[in-house]
């Protein structure tokens, strides 16, 4: 009996050369636009800064002569670089097993089916819709030596552990990375969760017939099938960790302030580029990680098989009261942790300025006023706005396109289509400020330099990356037959798309926007380097400049902090339980 290739291999025969030229030629036609782009603000822009990094260029006239690895060589040589390298690895290396422990405890938590469980959830994810200049902001203020955390030690009667957080070399890296942590290790637990309720439930039941404890459960079935969660976590945390430098910009005041190897521990601040103006740079490359794996099935095989010959069993409960009891506390505990900036936001935001300058943060307003919000609404109205204009056409742009790669990557290969997924994927992983003065060059000579215009463009390339991954990996799990039914019916490489893909693509749609939509709200590097007119800087920007005052008016810069958390958190809010059923539908596993 002919399979459905047969019959589709006898049909596309029967049509002749141009149909089959058709079938190969346009879905490298969907695809080459994102390659184009990628190529451009990636590769070449990489090459050029790394050619530059070889020459003699000082000033503003290019000078092209050669002198090879000298300046690296001095680079290496400078005692500050030195620093920056160990500081730079000691905050990934710690941010990222902090966010993982901190997420996969949250996770294993709320897997628990307790009552409030979403609520939890919530309160967990909610960092995430804010920005890391929002973050800095508010955890300087926590960390402030004179009335921030130290306050409490001293009313616990906990003195003794007080500490100069932001300005001893000893602490100030490690509170950074508190700050990154809070922020980010939500994001890992809404991958935990997903990958921990996508696991069948007769496993864990038929190991509990086999006498296996929890823990053992947990060992042997659920940390092995976790490990493409752990891999994703680790890829998209990494690079994070690259571009974190909205959080160390907003963390002080002054970029002076605090001894100087503490506040350069991160990636240095870039020179903002000017209009004819250009810098040498080093070319900062990294190879590029493969595509998420997908979940193991191999080692679950016998204990399907067992599961699926067992008898079954009732699920036991989550332990005694007492039990349920100590669950509950640890997610107060971590709920403390998650709520305890926003505590100080909402509080500040509510005092008057002598009332904040004469009292802690943690102290409740004696006489409430809203005067803050309406003093920050008009310094960041116009940062709304552009925000606004710049996050909508940007995120479906970027949506669209990662739609089509995943597309044509998943089920439309061709010789080569693999190597471009991974090509396309190291986008995700170059700091920003490599290819920075390029970028400011080209906008500039097309003509898209200054605003919003340019910013739309460079979300739309640099999101290609994080898109195409969770699209590709998403259709992944897409039945094949259905594309070889369209096929056979008749229909063309778009009618697929269109008829087929893209109506099942709305988990994967969701968790797109959502990530998307977030990120590029809560920007700060492009917009401040590419949107050169004030009248055209996201909100970002605007707040930068409220906490960067030298009149420290904390009650504004709070009000503007919620504000400026506003439209992320009402879509996390409204739509984060779509979020996890995104994830759980596979957008983020493959």
């Amino acid at each position: 009996m002919a399979t459905a290739q047969d019959v589709v291999a006898g049909r596309l025969r029967s049509r002749g050369r141009p149909a089959f030229d058709t079938e190969r030629i346009v879905p490298v036609l969907l695809i080459l636009p994102s390659v184009v782009l990628i190529a451009l603000f990636v590769y070449f822009f990489i090459g050029y800064t790394g050619f530059v990094s070889l020459t003699a260029w000082r000033g503003i006239i290019p000078d092209y002569t050669l002198v090879g690895l000298q300046q690296y060589q001095q680079l290496a040589e400078l005692e500050r670089f030195q620093a920056d390298i160990h500081n730079t690895i000691v905050f990934t290396v710690l941010f990222l097993a902090a966010s993982i422990v901190l997420g996969f405890s949250a996770a294993l938590l709320l897997d628990q089916r307790l009552k409030g469980a979403i609520l939890f959830q919530n309160i967990f994810l909610f960092p995430l819709a804010i920005s890391f200049v929002v973050t800095g902001t508010v955890w300087r203020w926590i960390w402030n030596p004179t009335n921030g955390l130290n306050v409490l030690f001293e009313r616990a009667g906990l003195g003794f552990i007080k500490l100069d957080w932001l300005t001893s070399t000893e602490t100030a890296l490690y509170a950074l990375v508190v700050a990154a942590v809070w922020q980010m290790s939500g994001f890992c637990m809404a991958m935990f969760l997903a990958g921990l309720r996508s696991i069948p439930e007769e496993l864990r039941e038929a190991a509990h017939v086999d006498g296996a404890s929890w823990l053992q459960t947990l060992r042997y079935i659920i940390l092995p099938l976790l490990n493409p969660i752990l891999l994703a976590a680790i890829i998209i945390l990494g690079h994070i960790s690259l571009k974190i430098f909205d959080l160390w910009r907003s963390r002080v005041r002054h970029r002076h302030a605090g001894p100087a190897y503490v506040h350069r521990d991160l990636p240095p601040e870039p020179v903002r580029p000017r209009r004819r103006h250009r810098h040498r740079a080093a070319a900062d490359g990294r190879g590029a990680h493969r595509a998420l794996p997908h979940l193991d099935q191999s080692r679950g095989t016998a204990i399907v098989s067992a599961a699926a010959i067992a008898p079954p069993v009732r699920r036991r409960r989550r332990g005694l009261r007492a039990g349920r009891a100590v669950l509950y506390l640890l997610l107060l505990l971590l709920a403390v942790f998650y709520l305890l900036p926003v505590y100080v936001v909402v509080v500040t935001s509510l005092k008057s300025f002598i009332e904040v300058s004469n009292s802690t943060p943690w102290d409740l307003p004696t006489a409430p006023t809203l005067a803050a919000y309406g003093d920050a609404l008009a310094k960041l109205g116009r940062g709304f706005f552009n925000s606004a204009l710049l996050v909508v056409p940007a995120t479906l742009g970027s949506a669209l396109l990662g739609s089509l790669n995943g597309y044509v990557l998943s089920k439309w290969r061709f010789r080569g289509s693999n190597l471009i997924f991974t090509l396309l994927l190291f986008g995700m992983f170059i700091p920003y400020q490599s290819v920075l003065i390029p970028v400011v060059n080209t906008l500039e000579q097309i003509g898209l330099y200054g605003g919003i215009p340019g910013l739309i463009l460079v979300h739309v390339v640099y999101g290609i990356p994080i898109t195409t991954l969770i699209f590709r990996n998403y259709y992944a799990a897409v039945p094949t037959e259905l594309i070889e039914a369209a096929r056979v019916d008749g229909s063309s490489v778009l009618g697929i798309y269109r008829h087929i893909i893209f109506p099942l693509s709305v988990p994967a749609f969701v968790v797109v926007l959502i990530w998307q939509f977030t990120s590029i709200w809560n920007e700060f590097l492009f917009g401040v380097t590419i949107a050169s007119d004030p009248d055209q800087q996201p909100i970002t920007v605007a707040l930068q400049g409220l906490a960067g005052s030298l009149l420290a008016q904390y009650q504004i810069q709070m009000a503007g902090s919620l504000l400026t958390a506003l439209p992320p958190l009402i879509i996390y809010i409204a739509l984060g339980r779509y979020f996890i059923r995104g994830l759980l539908a596979g957008a983020l596993k493959g």
